[in-house]
């Protein structure tokens, strides 16, 4: 009579775990993306593989993401808080990308300042040299380029 109750539980034990597990995982973006919008009602729809479904926001045992932006020395080639700033630093980010397609440029908003930063590099020496063919390269940017610390934890 005994081991009959043990087997009923743990049958019943291995239907329940999974559909636990299942309940206890916090929504995907796509789940989210699915649902219909507060004000209009609007939806998306998604089709993809499942295989990308099922490994959207699962926790991938031994990888830890690695930030893009972590902490590390970048150069500065343009900041200002004009009401032309904006349009300013996307220009100055095309023309570097167009001439040093391999370096990571991104223009940036830390208000009230737009910023445009060129390179990531663990050490000052890095960024320095990057400085100074930013310099022979856009002599036009030469008085506001200089290497900068950042720190986005």
């Amino acid at each position: 009579m005994f081991s009959n109750v043990v087997k009923r539980l743990i049958i019943i034990a291995m239907f329940l775990v999974p559909t636990i597990s299942v309940l206890a995982q916090k929504p995907t973006i796509i789940d989210n993306l699915r649902k219909p919008d507060a004000s209009t009602g609007a939806t998306v729809s998604i089709h993809q593989e499942i295989i990308i479904t099922d490994i959207v926001g699962k926790k991938i045992e031994g990888y830890e993401p690695v930030s893009t932006m972590s902490k590390g020395w970048s150069v500065q080639v343009f900041s200002d808080n004009s009401q032309a700033a904006k349009d300013e630093a996307f220009k100055i980010e095309n023309k570097i990308k167009e001439r040093m397609p391999y370096e990571y440029v991104r223009s940036e908003r830390h208000t009230p300042f737009w910023k445009v930063r060129v390179g990531q590099f663990d050490t000052a020496e890095e960024a320095q040299e990057l400085k100074e063919l930013l310099i022979r390269e856009f002599p036009e940017l030469k008085g506001g380029i200089y290497v900068v610390k950042f720190n986005n934890n």
